[in-house]
């Protein structure tokens, strides 16, 4: 599969055969499945709740076990007093995260990779050289490429200082090869790669 690079101008400098990962399909579950993965294991413990053990007070028995005509009670601590403990409820120790090895992570990643490709939404970016590394710079890049929408923008690990450009555009999704937000990923509308993050990335593909 071929693909077009671009210079930031928005001139189409080559073309260029694309890595046979970026040719990977998968079904539609298998894709679901990764999807879900990611977000499980991104997701945290917020809800906490203290059983009858945990909960401060009611070591002293309420009142007497016979003659006041109540129903008996040994603690307010109780399940099925206010303020008591909660039977079965949310705890800060739960852990939603799923297992997936390296190699099936790798591929349902290529696969997003291949969509993008095959789509025509994926635009390879010879390189981007800015003055000043200021916002309307790097507005002006996206405006050349005539592209619109919700955009990711992959970026290498040496272009740290053009992130600053882009970062307050909020279409832009910044993204490298540490860090891919997957449900921020599939849900762009084009993928924008720099020459030097596609070189990682198929290297850290190839690693794994």
């Amino acid at each position: 599969m071929k693909a077009k690079v671009y210079s930031q101008s928005g001139e189409v400098i080559k073309e260029m055969t694309l890595s046979s990962d970026f040719e990977l399909t998968s079904s539609e579950n298998k894709y679901t499945e990764y999807l879900n993965y990611v977000r499980a294991n991104m997701r945290s413990s917020v809800a906490s709740t203290l059983d009858r053990s945990e909960v401060r007070g009611g070591g002293k028995k309420p009142w007497q076990q016979k003659g006041t005509g109540r129903a008996r009670h040994g603690s307010s601590r109780s399940p099925i007093w206010v303020g008591g403990g909660v039977t079965f409820g949310p705890s800060k120790d739960q852990n939603f995260k799923l297992r997936m090895n390296k190699k099936t992570r790798a591929k349902y990643l290529n696969t997003i990779f291949s969509y993008f490709a095959k789509e025509g939404k994926l635009l390879i970016l010879d390189k981007i050289k800015l003055t000043n590394f200021k916002t309307k710079e790097a507005e002006h890049v996206v405006e050349k490429l005539g592209i619109e929408g919700k955009i990711s923008l992959i970026l290498g690990s040496s272009e740290k200082e053009v992130s600053r450009a882009f970062r307050n555009l909020p279409y832009i999704v910044l993204l490298n090869k540490s860090f891919l937000d997957i449900p921020n990923l599939v849900s762009s509308d084009y993928l924008i790669i720099t020459s030097l993050a596609y070189t990682e990335l198929i290297n850290n593909s190839e690693g794994e």
